[in-house]
């Protein structure tokens, strides 16, 4: 059996692969209602993009070939709502995704600072050694 401190490069349980999968099974889950709502956000958001995209046209239409006052005041409400939807829903997303990765990461910051201060009269430690991430591998010889 390897040493896990001195495995080779390439061993695939410190990969990318192998990181997201632990992430998943182990917060992930635990917080996929959450996900389900920023994603849901990010979506109104992808889709007030696109939309403010499209309505461009319009505008441009309404504006120099129909000459339609009534029509660009309306199409300008319509983007000023469009907008305001999108940064709300990006502020929303962004906020939840803010709120998963501390709370995904305090227990861990937690238990680093709880083992750091019981090991060492210093408290001092390297965040590391923990137990939260793989250990440094050491440089090749």
């Amino acid at each position: 059996m390897k040493d896990p401190l001195h495995s080779a490069p390439d061993d695939p349980r410190y990969g990318a692969v192998a990181l997201v999968r632990r992430l998943f099974l182990e917060q992930g889950l635990s917080h996929w209602k959450k996900y389900v709502i920023a994603f849901a956000l990010m979506g109104i958001a992808a889709g007030c993009t696109a939309f403010s995209a499209y309505l461009i046209g319009d505008v441009i239409n309404e504006a120099y070939v129909n000459h339609n006052l009534a029509g660009i005041i309306t199409l300008g409400a319509l983007t000023v709502v469009l907008f305001t939807t999108k940064g709300v829903a990006t502020y929303g997303q962004s906020v939840m995704m803010s709120r998963i990765g501390n709370r995904t990461s305090a227990p861990c910051s937690a238990s680093c600072s709880t083992r750091a201060s019981a090991s060492s009269p210093s408290g001092t430690r390297p965040s590391s050694s923990c137990g939260c991430r793989p250990a440094p591998k050491p440089p090749p010889t």
